[in-house]
């Protein structure tokens, strides 16, 4: 069994924990924005990723052979970029809030 199966629930881990802590992120308007467009590339990219890679059979591994392993390797980048950025612009915001306190 891939991990493919896996990608819709834990997408929905993370924005269920996000968005629970809430509360607790000091964020700027812009800031809030950024954070809202990085969990959509992070949900969309992983599950476009593991679809596409169950349907032609492409892990998406590394950026070589077929064009459909491309893709999926494209996605997967996409994603863990925009999580890595997103959860960074989170983790400044419990921070604040932390400090306001």
């Amino acid at each position: 069994m891939r991990a493919s199966s896996l990608e819709g629930v834990l997408n929905g881990l993370l924005l269920i924990a996000v968005g629970a802590a809430g509360e607790s992120i000091a964020l700027g308007p812009r800031a809030a924005a950024w954070l809202r467009r990085a969990l959509i590339v992070t949900a969309y990219g992983n599950l476009a990723g593991a679809a596409l890679g169950a349907a032609s059979g492409e892990r998406g591994l590394a950026p070589a052979g077929p064009a459909a392993n491309l893709v999926v390797y494209l996605l997967f980048l996409a994603a863990v970029v925009a999580v890595l950025g997103g959860l960074g612009i989170a983790a400044i915001g419990a921070f604040r809030a932390a400090r306001a306190e």
